[in-house]
């Protein structure tokens, strides 16, 4: 179906524009630091020659009328002549790798950053629910300490009333005479007028 034809090459043709490396471009596999931390690629000589005429086939000038083929064959042809050459290949392959490790070092420390900046989030909210906690048992134990100043003053108060009152009842009652004590002294008789006697 040339409908389909045309669209899986589109589709191809993208794909190519959109490689932001030779080996999205040929759809190769991507190097990888090794236990070393040397570049290391699985790929070789075939399978760069193999992917070129698979792709090509999508994007030749000669096979594809899509606007965007000319410049996709020209990647492609770019792509094929830095990776079969030793000393490009070497060079391309080495500073793709570095880059990669720089951009997964980058990533990794924003990670760690995001953590740590979560983490200061989180130490913040406790401390601040720590502080909020204690504001309140603070204000619970002035508001306490309040009631039972109250409390304190209601029963001195209380106490001094009833004491002032002892002291009237006790001002009002006559005092009683003690037993076994002096006796009250009784007034003496007046004295009796004599006569006056006659001679």
């Amino acid at each position: 179906d040339p409908s389909r034809a045309t669209s899986s090459s589109g589709g191809v043709i993208r794909a190519i524009l959109r490689g932001a490396n030779h080996f999205e471009i040929l759809d190769l596999p991507k190097p990888y630091p090794d236990l070393v931390g040397e570049a290391a690629w699985d790929a070789g000589a075939d399978d760069v020659n193999r992917a070129f005429r698979k792709r090509s086939l999508h994007c030749h000038p000669d096979k594809s009328r899509h606007p965007d083929a000319p410049r996709a064959f020209d990647l492609l042809k770019k792509a094929k002549a830095c990776l079969l050459s030793d000393l490009e290949r070497e060079a391309y392959i080495r500073d793709h790798v570095k880059m990669q490790q720089t951009l997964w070092e980058g990533s990794w420390k924003s990670d760690r950053e995001a953590a740590e900046a979560r983490e200061r989030i989180a130490s913040a909210r406790c401390n601040a629910q720590e502080e909020q906690t204690a504001l309140v048992v603070d204000a619970m134990k002035r508001r306490r300490d309040k009631a039972q100043s109250a409390e304190r003053k209601k029963q001195r108060s209380a106490l001094r009333a009833q004491a002032s009152s002892a002291r009237r009842v006790a001002d009002d009652e006559p005092e009683e005479e003690e037993e076994g004590g002096p006796e009250p002294r009784s007034k003496p008789a007046p004295a009796r007028k004599q006569r006056p006697r006659f001679f």
